[in-house]
């Protein structure tokens, strides 16, 4: 793909992480070299001032998925969690999270639902052996107003008995539970608050001032995602080209979404692409 980039004023890189800069599942099928290079060049991102990540993540799966023994984590300077639900700097939070009970009850005895079944037990915790190149288990993540299910098995026979072991035990349950709704994707299930927005009410729920404060001094600002709820915040931020942005670009990776400008093909393109394109902006702004 060939992106025209502009050198008038500064870009700010606004970015998925899953699928979209990293490889997903959780570097799996890289070898520890290859693994150790994405962590150092997405640290050398979260360090800078013009950079930040909305992710799905909750915090704690977002400081594991960058841990290294030789590298020292580094949170960046705009950082979305829980697509946005909790949203926070380095030294401040702009958004407290919201808890939502009948979330949490569900997965407590989804968790022990699971717990009780032999045939989806793993020895070791999922993003442990992830982080090793092995897919074999499920990650029961609850989160404030959210909550995420994923399974990744080698044998294909275990993968769907668990997506249908899943199906089976959500479905009555959920009925008696409206307010919860329910997105479907091929190894991952999210529970969710009826009326929370993944992504989409990013900036928003910024309190007032704030937002001008974080980005003064930014032109132009590039968003990229991978998937749906990608999209959607594509699709909301293309309302603030005029102001503060007088520009607002969005990009997809591995495949076309809605309300992208443009595509790259692979997570190394666009990998590449964004440090090029901080690379290029003039000397970042003090706040």
């Amino acid at each position: 793909m060939v992106v025209k980039v502009s050198s008038a004023g500064r870009t700010f890189v606004l970015s998925d992480i899953d699928g979209t800069l990293v490889p997903h599942p959780f570097f799996s099928g890289l070898t520890n070299t290859q693994r150790a290079a994405y962590i150092e060049r997405m640290l050398a991102l979260f360090a800078r001032e013009d950079f930040g990540v909305v992710t799905g993540r909750a915090e704690e799966s977002f400081q594991r998925l960058f841990s290294d023994s030789n590298l020292k984590p580094c949170r960046p300077k705009f950082l979305g969690l829980e697509f946005a639900a909790v949203m926070l700097g380095r030294d401040e939070a702009y958004v407290t999270p919201k808890n939502f009970a009948p979330l949490n009850t569900l997965m407590r005895e989804l968790a022990e639902a699971t717990g009780a079944r032999q045939d989806f037990a793993s020895d070791e915790d999922l993003l442990t052996l992830m982080a090793r190149g092995r897919i074999e288990g499920y990650l029961l993540e609850p989160k404030s107003r959210l909550a995420q299910v994923e399974w990744y098995f080698s044998d294909v026979r275990r993968q769907e008995a668990f997506g249908h072991f899943l199906r089976e035990w959500l479905n009555p349950r959920l009925l008696d539970l409206p307010e919860i709704t329910v997105q479907l994707f091929p190894t991952r299930v999210d529970l969710l608050e009826r009326g929370f927005r993944p992504k989409w009410g990013f900036f928003e729920r910024l309190p007032p001032g704030i937002f001008e404060r974080l980005f003064s001094g930014y032109s132009r600002l590039v968003v990229l995602g991978d998937e749906l709820y990608d999209s959607y915040m594509f699709r909301y931020v293309k309302t603030l080209q005029g102001g503060p942005f007088s520009r607002v670009e969005c990009y997809s990776v591995g495949g076309p979404l809605p309300y992208a400008d443009g595509t790259f093909a692979t997570i190394a393109e666009a990998l590449e692409q964004v440090e090029k394109w901080l690379q290029e902006n003039p000397s970042s702004p003090s706040f």
